[in-house]
């Protein structure tokens, strides 16, 4: 979430209508991304919900887990 956030100000917004993972490249990235802690957790986390527009993005398909 502090990446996020430090994005956020950087780009002078509060909301953004992609959010993408990229450089996956090393075997186990998936597992870092997944972990505990990881980006998954972050992008689906109840607080960055606020954060993303799916209306920005018609067609986007966001599933969130409770």
């Amino acid at each position: 979430m502090r990446m996020l956030e430090e994005s956020l100000r950087r780009l002078q917004t509060d909301r953004l209508d992609l959010w993408q993972i990229h450089e996956v490249v090393y075997d186990n990235d998936p597992d870092l991304i997944f972990a505990p802690n990881g980006a998954a957790e972050a992008l689906t986390a109840p607080n960055s919900r606020e954060k993303f527009d799916s209306s920005a993005s018609p067609g986007t398909k966001i599933r969130y887990s409770s």
